[in-house]
C-alpha cells in the first residue's frame, strides 16, 4: 500500500509538468467554452490544476492594450484566490498555495502574423489544499461559472488512493463527486 502515495505524488507532479508542456506545445484542439480540471487527493493533500482558454476568462486571447493587461492581472488574482472551489466544511481544508503556471509576460508574447492560424492562449492555475479531515472529502462544488461566464464546461478528472473518476462541471451542474 505504500505504492499508492508515491503514485499520487507522482501524478500531482505530472499534472504541473504536463500543463506547462501543453501550454508551450499547444497542438491539441483549443475549444472556447471548455476547460479542464485535474484533481489528485493524497492523504491530507488536495492538488488541483485548472486549464481554461484565455478567451473564456477575459473575452479575448491577445493582450494588446493596458486595459487588457489590467483585465488579465485582475482575472489571475481572482483565479489564484481559489474562492470559487468549495470543499466540504467537515473536511476542514485550507488553501495553502495557488499559482498561475505561466508568467504574465508570456501572454504579451502572442504575435501571430498568420491570420489563418492565430495563436490561442490558455490560463493554467495550480491549487494545493491541506485538509484536517480528508475522509470528509466527498464533493467539490464551484461558483466558477458565476465569475467566468464565457466558460460553459469543465472536464474533471480525479485520482484518489482508491479510485479514479471523471465527469463534467457546467453552469447547471456545479458539483463533482470525489
Amino acid at each position: 500500500m505504500k505504492l499508492i502515495p508515491a503514485i499520487l505524488s507522482t501524478f500531482a507532479t505530472l499534472l504541473t509538468v504536463t500543463s506547462i508542456y501543453a501550454e508551450s506545445h499547444h497542438h491539441g484542439a483549443h475549444v472556447h467554452g471548455k476547460g479542464k480540471l485535474d484533481i489528485a487527493i493524497d492523504n491530507t493533500s488536495v492538488h488541483m490544476q485548472l486549464i481554461v482558454p484565455t478567451q473564456d476568462i477575459l473575452g479575448f486571447e491577445k493582450i494588446q492594450t493596458p486595459y487588457q493587461l489590467s483585465a488579465l492581472n485582475k482575472a489571475l488574482d481572482q483565479l489564484t484566490s481559489g474562492g470559487f472551489w468549495i470543499l466540504p466544511k467537515k473536511a476542514k481544508c485550507t488553501l495553502v498555495n495557488a499559482k498561475t503556471l505561466k508568467p504574465t509576460d508570456d501572454y504579451l508574447k502572442h504575435d501571430s502574423h498568420d491570420h489563418n492560424h492565430p495563436e490561442h492562449s490558455d490560463i493554467a492555475v495550480a491549487y494545493s489544499y491541506q485538509c484536517l479531515n480528508p475522509k470528509a472529502l466527498n464533493v467539490l462544488k464551484t461558483t466558477f461559472f458565476e465569475h467566468f461566464t464565457g466558460s460553459n464546461l469543465i472536464e474533471v478528472q480525479a485520482l484518489t488512493a482508491t479510485e479514479q473518476r471523471s465527469g463534467t462541471l457546467t453552469p447547471e451542474k456545479i458539483e463533482f463527486r470525489l
